[in-house]
């Protein structure tokens, strides 16, 4: 504590002192300033100029917290000021800011306020410091105590000493910088002994290599803060402490440098510039004063010309240079007013003004923010395009201070300064007295010829110093595009029986994940329609390994097989939740089509590895496919309701398609869209392979049947039969010879006679053996999938 009733602030000596620490670690939030409104030597209200610089370095090893400090809330509100001392000659026991007499000296602890005889195990200058976190929330005079947040949420919410609440992103970096520069090796910006070397180590007392700035969140920018579906803590980022979506700004004087020496101008003073500029873009060849227009506006800018070099400064800075009234400026006509004042009619002034400008949020699209007036006076309205990256909330700010300093500036005055009067130069402020008023006034011209014949415009400052501006809360829901997605196009049969029969499917993965998937269809390469939005991406990914064929409608692969994922999670499931329809995965074989599968068991191996044990081959009437090898490579999708199900018309089955797909919220025509061609073949309408199918021979022939299953309603157990699911009951089979089909034969029922004389004839003999192929029949599919059966005797 800093008020000499309790420990010194380094307490950990037997732990600092330790063999095994290489390092002192300690967390950073020392005040640097005292600024408040209202006082003229402490007027910073944003602390922007190089000299504000500097007085933030000058408070790393003073000011309070060093050899003063507030007694109590009313000393600091009339700033008296005490001296830190500990009564003992050691005044740096009690000052948390005097690091360099804590390092460089011994240590003795005191025990009932008197010092011991034997110093602590700690060595002077034995290790360097870190600095853990080092930091300052973005508002407004965040340095006068960096380590508070604001949180409507919180309980332990507060605003820095004398803090308006305004967002403030620069001080956030003055902060850092200030450390950064005064600890730093430089000449020209350290602080001279600040950060001795130590003479056991050799090294600085503090290393900046070690230097840890507070805070940069895992999450990413812009998903936080703009995510607010996620993230309800993304309102806080506006004052908070984050560098994400910060670091990256530039500093507006390093801007306006820039701009004006790409136009050959290079005598320009931006000593008193303030502000960081997360985007500027000139998009065409252009004159240098339409370039600096969308700055000028948006950081409120002047430039004048002073001893042949160009200042620019901000219109809200610094006090009047001067204040006149009646005895201090020059009569030049008999009987003519001495101070002029004019007022414009408020119809010429702007009821609403809008800003255009683009969003910071990552989308970088055209956004609007608006002032209004309340007046019946007047019904102009302003528009104003910045190429300035924004968020709603300074955006706003901009709009609120342009509408009211239009009227503001409603005031001219017109007045003679005498010869005596020649360092007012343009853009400086006057104190102009007018009866019992004082009028604040920016001077716009001024014409010599003996008396200094001046225009001006009444000024408020205030209007550049609103209160803390509320954020639209706007949610971003189409990130930033990166690469191209992975898209499946699934042809399923029937999962549940509540499906469409004709319907299609289509899963798509991305990472990171654009906010939605377009995809549009086409008969042609031109009139394409949206077919469907994917509003969530799909658990994909690839065999790792060749799969063997397996049975199917068992339990299979107890040694397992890897699935590499591109996006999501695999998890382990119950039997009974296998059984209820969970953990139900499509993958595509060589041919295209896809096998439904089930499994329990899904471990995690590797980064996005799983090993997927337990499983379940050949679902949903799929079981064809099972007798094939997958290769290694296979797409898999896991089917959880994440993919979306397109609506394919009886015309359109089996006929090829163009599908084009993309990020949703861009052109289909834009270079993230691809194309590719698909037919959907409805599969929810092909009956199931017929199972169980059975053979035996005799004088009149081969004797057939088997049982029939079906699509819809098929999982009860109270039913004599499964529901028929069709027109009407009906099946061909196909005999082999060798694999070619011999005769085909039809049924109405489960069972029918290969008669002896059609064998004979077919083979020459009734045969001990065949081969043949079952399908149901649809009027709607025609042949479901076969049923393969070799039969011999017995």
């Amino acid at each position: 504590p800093n008020d000499g009733s309790g420990d010194a602030i380094f307490h950990l000596d037997p732990l600092w002192s330790s063999a095994d620490i290489d390092a002192i670690g300690i967390d950073c939030y020392w005040p640097l300033s005292d600024w408040r409104d209202g006082d003229d030597h402490l007027d910073r209200t944003r602390a922007h100029s190089d000299s504000d610089l500097q007085y933030l370095k000058s408070n790393i090893a003073g000011g309070e917290g060093y050899d003063w400090y507030y007694a109590s809330a009313e000393d600091r509100a009339a700033q008296v000021r005490t001296p830190i001392t500990d009564g003992a000659g050691k005044p740096w026991v009690y000052r948390f800011k005097d690091l360099k007499s804590w390092w460089e000296n011994p240590h003795f602890d005191r025990v009932g306020g008197s010092e011991v005889p034997a110093p602590t195990a700690w060595q002077p200058q034995s290790k360097p410091v870190w600095f853990m976190e080092l930091g300052c929330p973005a508002i407004d005079k965040g340095a006068n105590q960096p380590n508070v947040f604001w949180d409507e949420k919180s309980s332990e919410s507060a605003w820095p000493y004398f803090s308006t609440g305004q967002a403030n992103e620069l001080i956030q970096r003055r902060y850092a910088q200030a450390f950064v520069e005064g600890y730093g090796n430089d000449a020209e910006t350290s602080l001279a002994g600040l950060n001795p070397t130590s003479a056991v180590y050799g090294g600085p007392m503090v290393d900046l290599d070690r230097l840890h700035l507070y805070v940069w969140d895992a999450r990413p920018y812009p998903a936080f803060p703009y995510d607010l579906d996620t993230w309800s803590d993304g309102g806080n980022w506006q004052t908070g402490h984050w560098l994400n979506g910060r670091a990256g700004a530039n500093d507006l004087a390093d801007v306006v440098r820039e701009l004006f020496a790409a136009y050959g101008m290079t005598d320009v003073d931006v000593s008193g510039l303030a502000g960081l500029v997360p985007g500027f873009v000139l998009d065409r060849p252009m004159p240098l004063r339409e370039a600096f227009q969308t700055l000028e506006l948006a950081y409120f800018l002047d430039v004048v010309d002073s001893g042949g070099t160009l200042r620019i400064t901000h219109r809200q800075d610094g006090p009047a240079l001067l204040t006149v009234g009646d005895d201090d400026v020059v009569e030049e006509k008999v009987g003519a007013s001495l101070i002029s004042l004019t007022r414009g009619q408020e119809s010429d002034l702007p009821q609403t003004v809008r800003i255009n400008y683009v969003a910071r949020d990552g989308r970088y699209a055209a956004e609007v923010a608006d002032a209004r007036r309340t007046t019946r006076s007047s019904r102009r309205e302003a528009t104003a395009t910045l190429a300035v990256m924004l968020d709603d909330a300074q955006a706003s700010s901009i709009a609120e201070s342009w509408l009211y300093e239009s009227w503001a500036m409603r005031e001219r005055l017109n007045l003679s300064l005498p010869p005596s009067k020649l360092a007012v130069e343009p853009g400086d402020r006057l104190g102009v007295r007018i009866g019992k008023r004082t009028v604040t006034a920016r001077i716009d011209e001024i014409a010599d010829h003996g008396a200094r014949v001046i225009e001006a415009r009444a000024i408020d400052t205030a209007v550049y110093n609103a209160g803390p501006s509320p954020s639209r809360a706007t949610q971003v829901t189409d990130a930033p595009v990166v690469g191209i997605a992975t898209v499946a196009f699934l042809d399923l049969p029937l999962l549940d029986g509540t499906e469409p029969e004709s319907a299609g499917y289509v899963a798509a993965a991305q990472s990171p994940w654009p906010g939605g998937i377009n995809v549009y269809r086409s008969s042609s390469d031109t009139g394409y329609a949206l077919a469907t939005q994917i509003a969530a991406p799909s658990i994909m990914g690839t065999l790792a390994a060749p799969l063997a064929p397996s049975p199917s409608d068992r339990w299979t692969h107890p040694a397992g097989f890897d699935i590499r994922l591109i996006s999501g999670e695999l998890a382990s499931r119950t039997d009974q939740d296998v059984f209820d329809g969970r953990n139900v995965a499509a993958i595509q074989h060589e041919n295209g089509a896809w096998e439904v599968i089930q499994f329990a068991e899904a471990e995690l191996i590797g980064p996005k590895h799983y090993r997927i044990r337990r499983v379940l081959r050949g679902q949903a009437g799929t079981d064809g496919e099972a007798v094939t090898e997958i290769p290694a490579g296979a797409n898999f999708v896991l089917i959880d309701g994440r993919e979306s199900q397109l609506e394919i018309t009886p015309g359109d089955l089996n006929r090829a398609l163009n599908w084009r797909y993309g990020p949703a919220g861009r052109d289909f025509g834009s270079a993230q869209f691809r194309v590719t061609q698909h037919a959907f073949a409805g599969l929810g309408a092909r009956p199931l392979s017929p199972v169980h199918v059975r053979g035996n021979r005799d004088i009149d022939g081969w004797h057939l049947s088997w049982i029939r299953r079906t699509r819809i309603g098929g999982d009860r157990w109270d039913q004599a039969d499964v529901p028929l699911s069709e027109a009407r009951e009906a099946y061909e089979i196909d005999i082999l010879d060798d694999g070619t089909v011999v005769r085909t034969l039809q049924a109405d029922t489960p069972a029918l006679v290969y008669a002896a004389d059609d064998a004979i004839a077919d083979f020459g003999l009734l045969p001990e053996a065949i081969d043949c192929r079952i399908y149901q029949m649809s009027e709607a599919f025609g042949r479901g999938a076969p049923a393969i059966a070799s039969l011999a005797t017995t």
